[in-house]
């Protein structure tokens, strides 16, 4: 697993581009999956001692237990607070003269992100019932920010405009969800027991935060092969914040990663057909080709958020004018599986293992189906249990010269005239 130099030692260098993040997958060269029926992320969590739903204490998506949510949701809180800390500090506010560049790993303007963490860091308060203490740190105004007189309404951002005057066409020049996409959304989010929801949620509608969290996601499964013959992967191997530079720090997100992807598993039911849309990079493609050229085995770690027909998915990735270090390829994939629908209008898929049954290409996007691997579930104690057991005995070498024994051949076989006793004391003798 991971030999050096192979296609996955150079996959995992691009493994956390905010493009091919939500769509990251272990298969192909130097990358097989070993079958754990978890995250690793969740697997090393609980250091492989516990299934998940007693590791987060959850009974599908309703939490039991408090302390276990305010653990997850202070740490969760505290990661996007010093994220959004070091976007001020590196980029400043956003500002109606600055410039709507994608700066945030290409993929979001600045004025996205701040908005997107902010959200996030005002909905932890207002829905799960904890209080937070606030990270304290210095807060830069950027430059030429103008003071707000008294009573002086906040002036539209040139992108706020777009979206309001162009509509749909609008927000999905900015690379956003549609203004109204969820608002129709009914279901109770407040309280600790909804809290994991509440993540769902947020990292659907609000997508920077739903990619840190996946960050971290990937980062355990790919350090697990990258070690291979894992035992608990962790988080010294590869920085999987590199884009976060200074702002939260690798880990901080794990708790988030493994509650949600849990809780998803534990809650697929109704088989549809689901259809995700998505970016490659040029390493992660050639590998998808190769894959589907053997119609070989691939595993999507975490949780994925699909969609119920081909034409919302491929509205989802429209006009994109951020800029990758990669080249990308737009890519769509079709697969019927169990399913959880939530939020609204998007149907949620955990650890999706499958293989790849044809690739074709159409106006620009490359569509591959996929065939779902179907067998029984595994626990975690039964993963381990077959991963440790010893070998099987190998078979002892036939000896040279060594003739096969013929059907009803017998080793005391009597000779012409020879009683049975006789031919059983001279094979004795």
């Amino acid at each position: 697993m991971g030999c050096g130099g192979s296609r996955f030692d150079k996959r995992k260098d691009n493994a956390y581009d905010l493009f091919t993040l939500p769509l990251q997958f272990i298969g192909g060269e130097g990358a097989d999956d070993d079958g754990c029926p978890v995250d690793k992320v969740v697997f090393s969590f609980a250091k492989g001692e516990k299934e998940p739903g007693s590791v987060y204490e959850v009974d599908k998506f309703v939490a039991k237990s408090e302390e276990a949510m305010k653990e997850i949701a202070t740490s969760t809180y505290q990661a996007v607070s010093a994220q959004l800390q070091y976007l001020e500090k590196e980029y400043g506010k956003p500002s109606a003269d600055a410039k709507k560049e994608y700066v945030i790993g290409g993929k979001y303007t600045l004025e996205q992100a701040h908005k997107q963490l902010s959200a996030v860091l005002a909905s932890l308060k207002e829905n799960s019932g904890f209080t937070f203490e606030e990270v304290k740190a210095e807060e830069p105004k950027a430059e030429g920010e103008a003071e707000k007189k008294e009573g002086e309404e906040p002036k539209m951002e040139e992108g706020e405009a777009a979206m309001m005057e162009g509509g749909e066409e609008g927000a999905a020049m900015m690379g956003m969800e549609e203004p109204d996409l969820y608002a129709g959304d009914s279901a109770d989010y407040k309280g600790f027991a909804n809290f994991p929801l509440l993540l769902l949620k947020e990292m659907t509608v609000n997508p920077y935060f739903g990619e840190l969290v996946k960050t971290d996601t990937i980062h355990f499964e790919f350090a697990a092969v990258k070690k291979g013959g894992f035992s608990f992967p962790t988080l010294d191997v590869i920085n999987p914040m590199a884009l976060l530079k200074k702002g939260a720090t690798p880990g901080a997100f794990a708790g988030a990663a493994g509650l949600v992807s849990s809780c998803v598993n534990l809650c697929e039911a109704e088989e549809k057909e689901v259809f995700f849309a998505g970016f490659a990079g040029e390493q992660d493609f050639e590998t998808l080709k190769e894959i589907a050229e053997k119609k070989d085995k691939i595993m999507f770690p975490g949780v994925m958020a699909g969609w119920d027909s081909e034409e919302k998915a491929l509205k989802s990735i429209e006009g994109f004018e951020g800029k990758s270090n990669q080249k990308l390829t737009k890519i769509l994939y079709k697969v019927k599986t169990k399913v959880f629908s939530a939020v609204v209008c998007r149907q949620f898929v955990t650890r999706l293992r499958a293989t790849i049954q044809t690739q074709n290409e159409k106006d620009g996007v490359t569509y591959f189906l996929l065939e779902e691997q179907k067998g029984e579930a595994k626990t975690v104690e039964q993963w381990i249990k077959e991963r440790d057991a010893p070998p099987a005995p190998a078979e002892e070498p036939k000896k040279e010269g060594e003739a096969e024994k013929k059907e009803g051949e017998g080793e005391g076989e009597k000779k012409e005239g020879e009683t049975a006793m006789e031919g059983a004391m001279e094979g004795a003798m």
